[in-house]
């Protein structure tokens, strides 16, 4: 029996013309996999070494048609893996030898800074290596065990990798990107220590061109948003998974960070509106803007250097999220940026400060120039946020706002003037004498304070500590009408009062288990805190409860009272294990005559019956 001849690009093409006439996607793909191993497979797989121009050229644009058929196939839940998967052995010597070529060729592209490359078999490599791990190892997925199993194939793609960035000025085109969109992070993970092993073991050089592919990304023609997002994903993924060889170079992140994060906001702002990537991907830019000022050892120091260009950044990305079409209506994105990246910030005087400095010089009218609708929307959406913090830092110093003694058995208060003794190994620790100090430390402190001592340098202030909670005081209190009408508020008291709801949370543990028992307020959301406060009015709640109320009748025997245990979260960094819990008592005053006083922030209501948080201890959140 004859051997059909390899097909060159003409052969290739009728293949091609006459599997569209097949309507279905699976007998299509069938169709050209038979094409392919009648006409290829029986020859014996290239020589290493051999030449290109010695095969004929329909031989990619063959394997491309099979590979893209595949693709779709694999999109549509169709079951072709075991077919795919019996071919592959033969088909991978032929890619490999052409994707060794191409690299070959690419390398000459950047020695000589001229763009003459025929991106076919990237964009082969690209869409092979999409099928194989469109789905990841989840739900076992037979390609991507092939893809795992391949000899040879990762480090291909690792060497394509670094061929894109290493001794070239300009990335001319990201079709040779090999990591898509569809990469699974597990996919994305085995390559990494592939390219390391391509820089010669060195996992911090490797590490550094990461921001490299980014810069040389944004230098690019016509860049893709989309690819250049996954860019930055890539780079935030293995920042926050700990197994990454690359996570000891990116966690924490160098500051030079905050300055590739800024510059690719300020060249969004340049590209047309039209762009729908854009807000996507300013957000990524933030993460990052946070994440290297929250991970940075120093934190008031780290404020202290960005602040002059972080208000103008923030107000000025909310705009890459709006919608044009709909000018009434914000990105989810735009809320995000201003009502929980902006508020994050101002929790810090003086970045407080610059931003109403800001919001002050964005109103002032342009002469000759007139502001559009959304212009002057967006302008009050910023300026409301600033203003809402403005207002509550200079509100907050009316409220009894201490901290109280850290042993949980002592009633102390600290007062003005008379400051409590501190841990002199923590220094958050704070006891009101010897007595309680030591106590403490045969307690639990002697456990906590070593993991306390690596929160005292990225700790806020004493005073933003208070600025915190009274703004957590502010939202009970502007939102009291609404647990005075929930069903724990309706229920009459013994003493025919009605009282506010009780809140049962996890106070004794020092590490809360189950989340719903944990009342966390991340600084980034100050402004929304009261939508996540559950009320405890479930029939199995009710041991909970009786047992709270026996707890708090021993701690404070005040029956006009009630006291709320709170678990402040305060993030600062991704990660779980890197969250600082604040557990505090916050006290309200339930009388009806209280409630009426400060509905209506009455001057002349009595001092003592304003409510009060108490910081009752720290602790260092240990992640599971």
């Amino acid at each position: 029996m004859a051997i059909n001849t390899l097909p060159d690009r003409s052969t290739t093409s009728e293949i091609y013309r006459r599997s569209e006439s097949i309507r279905d996607a699976t007998a299509r793909f069938h169709q050209l996999l038979r094409e392919w191993k009648n006409r290829v497979i029986p020859h014996p797989p290239p020589a290493p070494l051999a030449l290109e121009t010695s095969y004929p050229n329909g031989i990619v644009p063959l394997m491309f048609a099979v590979v893209e058929q595949a693709s779709l196939c694999v999109r549509l839940g169709k079951s072709i893996e075991a077919s795919l998967a019996s071919a592959w052995p033969k088909m991978w010597p032929w890619l490999k030898f052409y994707a060794e070529h191409a690299r070959r060729r690419r390398q000459k592209c950047n020695l000589s800074n001229k763009v003459t490359m025929d991106w076919d078999v990237h964009e082969l490599v690209m869409d092979t290596v999409r099928m194989f791990t469109m789905g990841g190892h989840t739900n076992p997925n037979k390609l991507f065990e092939v893809f795992v199993s391949t000899p040879g194939l990762r480090k291909l793609l690792a060497a394509m990798w670094l061929d894109e960035v290493r001794d070239v000025r300009f990335l001319y085109d990201l079709r040779g990107c090999i990591l898509p969109r569809a990469l699974s992070c597990d996919a994305g993970s085995l390559l990494a220590q592939e390219i390391i092993d391509a820089c010669g073991g060195s996992a911090k050089e490797a590490a550094l061109l990461i921001p490299k592919r980014i810069r040389l990304a944004m230098w690019q023609d016509s860049p893709c948003l989309d690819r250049l997002t996954n860019e930055f994903g890539f780079l935030d993924k293995h920042r926050n998974l700990p197994a990454s060889p690359f996570h000891p170079y990116l966690s924490p992140l160098p500051k030079s960070f905050v300055k590739l994060a800024r510059d690719v906001i300020t060249w969004l702002l340049s590209l047309p509106p039209a762009e729908g990537e854009r807000s996507k991907l300013a957000c990524v830019c933030f993460t990052l803007i946070i994440a290297v000022i929250t991970e940075e050892p120093d934190y008031a120091c780290a404020l202290d250097v960005l602040h002059h260009e972080i208000p103008e950044l923030l107000y000025k990305a909310s705009f890459l999220c709006s919608n044009d079409h709909n000018q009434d209506i914000f990105h989810q994105e735009s809320r995000l940026i201003l009502n929980q990246f902006l508020p994050r910030f101002l929790t810090h005087r003086p970045l407080l400060d610059l931003a109403r400095e800001s919001a002050r010089a964005i109103q002032r009218p342009v002469k000759n120039k007139k502001h559009s609708q959304t212009f002057a929307s967006h302008v009050k959406y910023f300026t409301d946020a600033v203003d809402l913090l403005w207002g509550r830092y200079r509100k907050h110093r009316q409220y009894v706002s201490s901290f109280a003694c850290s042993n949980t058995e002592c009633l102390n208060i600290e007062q003005p003037g008379q400051f409590f003794l501190r841990c002199r190994g923590c220094i958050l620790a704070r006891y009101c004498g010897e007595t309680c100090q030591r106590q403490h430390w045969k307690g639990t402190h002697r456990f906590l304070c070593k993991d306390m001592q690596k929160l005292k340098h990225v700790s806020p202030s004493d005073s933003e500590l208070r600025f915190l909670g009274n703004t957590l005081l502010c939202d009970l209190i502007d939102n009291m009408h609404l647990y005075k009408t929930s069903i724990l508020g309706r229920r009459p008291r013994s003493d025919g009062k009605s009282g506010l709801p009780l809140l049962v949370f996890n106070y004794e543990s020092k590490f809360p288990t189950n989340l719903s028992d944990v009342y966390g307020v991340d600084i980034a959301l100050v402004d929304v805190t009261t939508a996540s406060i559950p009320v405890y009015d479930r029939p199995w709640h009710s041991d909970t409860r009786q047992q709270w109320c026996r707890a708090l009748a021993e701690r404070d025997p005040r029956s006009t009272w009630t006291t709320f245990p709170i678990s402040i979260v305060m993030s600062h960094g991704p990660s779980e294990t890197r969250r600082q819990v604040m557990t505090a008592l916050l006290t309200m005053y339930t009388a009806d005559d209280a409630y009426r006083s400060l509905a209506t922030a009455d001057s002349t209501s009595n001092v003592a019956n304003r409510p009060r948080i108490k910081w009752i201890q720290y602790a260092f959140e240990r992640g599971g």
